[in-house]
């Protein structure tokens, strides 16, 4: 019974994660269009976006992941989860830097033109 509910709770952790990205790919593609369209959002803001909600996804993911590894203790089983985790921490790694690196990018840009129409009046 109790490992019953611990893979439906398993599953349900995963679940929010793909929601996450899901979402997040939604609102990227709609500021992708409103680039495209009205030039409104810079790429690199819809690059951070869509990068955040595939860390928060990333993340849920890597939670069920863990909870898999409690349930299912067959070495074939752990070792499969095992690569999974490296391979979704690694990529949790590099897309963190990579969304902080665009975070601090955009804040500078917004800097500046704060600065540039500061400066007209």
């Amino acid at each position: 019974m109790m490992f019953h509910i611990a893979e439906i709770g398993a599953t349900a952790i995963g679940f929010v994660g793909i929601l996450f990205i899901f979402l997040g790919s939604i609102l990227a593609l709609w500021q992708y269009l409103n680039f495209v369209a009205w030039g409104k959002f810079s790429i690199d803001h819809v690059r951070h976006t869509l990068g955040t909600y595939i860390l928060i996804g990333l993340e849920f993911m890597v939670g069920q992941d863990i909870v898999e590894t409690v349930l299912h203790t067959d070495r074939e089983h752990l070792i499969n989860l095992g690569l999974i985790v490296i391979i979704r921490t690694v990529l949790d790694f590099f897309l963190n830097k990579e969304i902080s690196h665009l975070g601090k990018k955009i804040q500078a840009l917004k800097h500046k033109e704060t600065a540039a129409e500061n400066s007209k009046t």
